[in-house]
């Protein structure tokens, strides 16, 4: 592995570990700034809207900056963004103001690390799965530590929040003293016209119903549990046992290539659709582990297919390509939020809008699929 591999895989893996740690900490926020669990949800999902644009202008920036200044934004994006909320969490005055910074520090900083990283390795691996799904891998590694980490400290917010806030620091560190490589994302235009293509609803509704379910348990943890400190507990538990589950389906798929096979992708696309439908079905131990093992599979593979779909459609401009993945990752993130917050509301009518969704993203699967060979626009 390359310099910068390397250090682009470690930086996917802190974004990975800070994303999951602020999803537990949500309760906790809520009751250190003395809001509403509602507001803070509300502020967590305008700062992906802003994500949103900036992962679009990464896409076109990072070819211009290059791989050691995006990596630069990117690492000290997450270590500003934890220290504005490391203050939001004692401050007494600002602390609303200081978190609302947090969110629009990491959303405008640290949304160059995910297009950087899959466009580096779309450019370097080509069309080659195995690229794309390391991408995932180190991102899952990631999203787990954060997570492992949030379960031993989560009632010690500070310390946890100070491993991420130092460790974003000495990786910034160490790329600030690298010396420059030659090799960089190569500023090409993408084989595709203005028009949306219809392959990029596929990240859009995946990751509506995986934000769907992440945000619906934060606010169902607080249902059953009333004390803060558990909620935390709780949420870092749940969330844990899945990224578990998916980090082992994605080392099983790199160890045995089975990502390659088209059956294996179905049966992924139709365990999302088993998943929607147990979530507001789950009742005893034995349909809670069914929904973690549908959705995990599901959520291991869905994002490599779909990436390896777009990007052997669209061959060059891997930046602006990989900008615009996360632009309709994050639209969709953004969309799932808000949809759980319907919710608490229209419970029935969201559930069933997400196995919609699920169902429509198996369809999208099936088409593209038997029109493989074409380039399919709408």
């Amino acid at each position: 592995m390359n310099k910068s591999l390397i250090f682009v895989s470690l930086a996917s893996c802190l974004f990975g570990a800070s994303q999951t740690m602020i999803l537990g900490l949500i309760p906790f926020i809520s009751k250190a700034l003395n809001l509403p669990l509602a507001i803070v949800v509300s502020i967590y999902g305008l700062s992906i809207l802003v994500y949103l644009i900036f992962t679009l202008c990464w896409g076109k920036f990072i070819p211009k900056f290059g791989i050691k200044k995006s990596l630069l934004a990117g690492t000290g994006g997450l270590a500003l963004s934890n220290a504005a909320l490391l203050f939001s969490i004692y401050s007494t005055q600002a602390g609303g103001v200081l978190f609302i910074a947090s969110r629009l520090i990491h959303a405008i900083g640290a949304s160059s690390i995910i297009p950087l990283s899959q466009g580096l390795r779309a450019q370097i691996h080509g069309r080659e799965a195995g690229g794309l799904l390391s991408h995932s891998l180190w991102l899952s590694v990631g999203r787990f530590s954060g997570l492992f980490l949030g379960l031993i400290f989560y009632t010690n917010i500070t310390t946890l929040l100070l491993i991420t806030i130092l460790c974003s620091m000495i990786l910034n560190l160490c790329i600030c003293f690298w010396s420059v490589s030659v090799e960089q994302i190569k500023a090409q235009q993408p084989e595709t016209s203005n028009a949306i293509s219809l392959i990029y609803f596929q990240p859009l509704l995946f990751m509506s119903v995986i934000a769907y379910f992440n945000t619906s348990l934060s606010k169902t943890v607080s249902y059953f549990e009333k004390v803060v400190v558990l909620q935390t507990k709780a949420l870092y538990l749940g969330l844990l046992v899945i990224a578990f589950f998916i980090l082992l389906f994605q080392i099983i798929l790199k160890k045995t290539t089975l990502y390659r096979v088209a059956v294996i992708n179905f049966i992924a696309y139709l365990s999302l659709v088993g998943s929607a439908y147990f979530f507001h079905r789950i009742e005893d131990l034995d349909a809670l582990i069914l929904f973690i093992i549908l959705i995990s599979f599901a959520a291991a593979l869905i994002p490599l297919d779909y990436s390896v779909k777009i990007f052997s459609q669209q061959r060059k401009g891997e930046a602006l390509i990989s900008g615009k993945i996360s632009f309709y990752q994050t639209l969709g993130n953004a969309l799932g939020g808000m949809l759980a917050g319907v919710a608490l509301n229209f419970d029935h009518m969201s559930s069933n809008l997400i196995l919609l969704f699920a169902f429509m993203l198996l369809c999208g699967h099936i088409y593209l699929v038997i029109n493989k060979k074409k380039k399919v626009f709408v």
